[in-house]
């Protein structure tokens, strides 16, 4: 079996999405491409498996919303590489919030921020 093939046995498709297996980092590689097709993947974390979408399409935000049965007025997360990410967005942030952003990131902390129209430019 090469490696496309074994990339492509790694990544389920008969769930609502596929679902990378986490022993491999070309499934990683082959998510990255689906999540810029605008396709929903199920992304294994340390203790659960997450929905992920590209912010950059909201048909697929939408797909997670309706694989999750979720209300729409109910929040979900954004993962970001880098603080630069953000800056080029110009969120209405403090200059604390983004002292504190620079400091940590990346990293395992979580930031609670209200949602805005600079979400649209991310």
């Amino acid at each position: 079996m090469g490696l496309k093939e074994k990339i492509n046995s790694e990544i389920s498709t008969e769930l609502p999405c596929p679902v990378a297996s986490s022993r491999l980092s070309s499934s990683l590689l082959k998510i990255a491409g689906l999540l810029e097709e605008g396709v929903v993947c199920g992304i294994p974390t340390d203790t659960v498996y997450a929905l992920a979408a590209s912010c950059k399409n909201p048909q697929a935000i939408e797909k997670i919303y309706n694989i999750k049965d979720r209300p729409a007025e109910k929040p979900i997360c954004i993962c970001i590489s880098s603080v630069e990410q953000l800056v080029a967005a110009k969120p209405p942030f403090s200059p604390l919030l983004w002292e504190f952003m620079r400091n940590v990131y990346p990293g395992g902390i979580s930031c609670i921020v209200s949602k805005g129209n600079w979400l649209f430019k991310l």
